[in-house]
């Protein structure tokens, strides 16, 4: 496999940087490049957080192995997957599945590697790189980390399409977009435009 494309890392200063390097590490065979940056925070009530931001090209073949994992599991079962969760962990044990399995692991591990626990967020570094627009999968069990990631990439490109229309209209993001998911099943892009600082959503 060529390794293509950067992974920015951002995160804050209380996260050890042996374990920022060991989640790099973990995904060293998908990246060419890994780019982090240690964040202080000045108030006196901080956050722990990590941002994983990535382009198309990183995220692509983690992409294929979560499309493949929706086409064998079924969206019904995707969609309700406390029900199914002996199927989600066998499935994630299939070596075809190597690369989703790896960013999970890789996550799950970047989680017990912090002080307390930290939110973690995963994205494309888009409008901006450190914002960037991400859903948040971090503080969670790893079967919602497998929901989230799974999601997340097999959405990748309308996201990203969404979020080009968002930057090119009236309403342009100050700061980041936020990816949630409803409880349908639905994307919800979250922002704030820097015009007017009203908050809005797009459901996608």
């Amino acid at each position: 496999m060529i390794k293509q494309g950067k992974l920015i890392i951002n995160h804050s200063s209380d996260v050890q940087p042996d374990v920022i390097n060991g989640f790099g590490n973990n995904l060293k065979e998908y990246v060419a490049e890994i780019n982090t940056h240690s964040i202080e925070q000045k108030s006196s009530e901080t956050t722990t957080f990590i941002s994983l931001l990535a382009d198309s090209v990183v995220w692509a073949p983690i992409a294929v192995a979560a499309s493949a994992f929706l086409a064998r599991i079924g969206k019904r079962a995707a969609d309700d997957i406390w029900e199914n969760k002996e199927k989600v962990y066998e499935l994630v044990k299939d070596s075809s599945l190597n690369p989703l399995r790896c960013l999970v692991n890789s996550i799950v591990s970047l989680l017990k590697g912090t002080p307390k626990k930290a939110h973690v967020s995963i994205g494309i570094p888009y409008p901006d790189d450190f914002f960037g627009t991400s859903l948040e999968i971090g503080t969670q069990t790893e079967l919602e980390i497998i929901q989230g990631v799974v999601t997340f990439l097999t959405n990748n490109e309308n996201i990203k399409r969404a979020c080009v229309e968002i930057e090119n209209s009236e309403l342009t993001p100050l700061g980041g977009i936020f990816v949630r998911l409803n409880s349908d099943g639905k994307i919800i892009l979250e922002w704030m435009s820097r015009d007017n600082l009203k908050k809005h959503q797009r459901v996608i």
